[in-house]
């Protein structure tokens, strides 16, 4: 019986030592921060008394890298609007100046002067469809082929004064040929009258009330000059 109490009390002993031992162990983890006291379970006695292994894990520290702030950056666009500049080109048309032909032949100008038949009479007109005068028609008929005649009837008759054409005899005149009269005698409602040539004594003229027509050469009682402008092969 003494043995069982001496065993029971060494028992006791060791138990009360290794309880000591396990809450100053306990405390001095506490104290270092090993074991944090909201990981004890206050609930179990124990647990609270003994802890058999303390379970110590370092977490590695987590890196949590912020993503770059990315400012969204608006492209402003400029809008180029081209502008075109109106130009404004005056276009003068320029009737180019034909050269005067080294040689042609007279039916040809006499053709050409025909396709003007009818058209009326306009005193200072120069206009071979709507109206034209005498002087008018044979200087807009002669300036189709590059030939530059004076704009009135009495200049053309001093053609020679210019040192325009030839003068030539009635014998000699051929188609296209250019006929001049001066102004008639004792009037002076006319300042001279000029025609084309166009063979057997008659011509081509406009003439006055009339228009564009073809009578005999002698329809002006008055002497003509004769000018060959061109070298005629029709003659």
């Amino acid at each position: 019986m003494l043995d069982i109490l001496k065993k029971t009390a060494i028992f006791c002993g060791s138990a009360a030592i290794l309880v000591i031992l396990s809450s100053l162990s306990l405390i001095a983890l506490v104290s270092t921060g090993v074991v944090s006291p909201h990981n004890l379970r206050p609930n179990s006695a124990a647990d609270s008394l003994v802890a058999s292994s303390v379970n110590t894990t370092t977490a590695a520290p987590t890196t949590q890298t912020a993503a770059p702030s990315t400012t969204a950056t608006k492209a402003t666009v400029t809008s180029t609007t081209a502008t075109t500049a109106e130009i404004t080109v005056k276009t003068t048309t320029t009737t180019a100046k034909m050269q005067p032909p080294s040689s042609l032949n007279g039916n040809e100008v006499v053709a050409y002067a025909q396709q003007f038949l009818g058209t009326p009479y306009v005193y200072g007109g120069n206009d071979l469809r709507k109206g034209i005068d005498c002087s008018g028609f044979t200087q807009q008929v002669y300036a189709h082929f590059g030939i530059s005649l004076p704009r009135t009837a009495g200049a053309q008759f001093r053609l020679s004064e210019r040192g325009i054409g030839e003068v030539i005899s009635v014998y000699d005149v051929a188609p296209g040929d250019l006929c001049v009269a001066p102004p008639p005698l004792f009037t002076s409602k006319y300042t001279g009258h000029a025609a084309i040539y166009m063979g057997d004594s008659k011509v081509i003229h406009a003439y006055p009330e009339e228009g564009v027509i073809i009578t005999e050469i002698n329809v002006i009682n008055s002497e003509y000059v004769y000018y060959r402008l061109f070298n005629n092969t029709a003659a």
